[in-house]
């Protein structure tokens, strides 16, 4: 789940996640009001995400991208 707030209210923020650095293979590219949203990830993966504010008028740049890894379920024994 990501989460974010907008303190200067733009109208909408785009979240984009990627699987590599330089966001060239884009999984989730989205468009929302909302100031949160949750995506169906592969597990054992590192992921790269942006966000960037998307006003009335024009939109800002992306911020740095930050990674994050998903983790692989536990097995359980039967």
């Amino acid at each position: 789940e990501f989460s974010w707030s907008n303190p200067n209210g733009p109208a909408k923020a785009r979240l984009q996640i990627a699987t590599d650095p330089e966001f060239k293979s884009i999984r989730h590219d989205l468009d929302t009001k909302a100031e949160r949203a949750e995506f169906k990830l592969q597990p054992g993966k590192v992921y790269f995400w942006r966000v960037s504010a998307v006003g009335a008028t024009a939109s800002r740049s992306p911020t740095s991208s930050f990674s994050f890894s998903t983790l692989v379920p536990p097995k359980i024994a039967k």
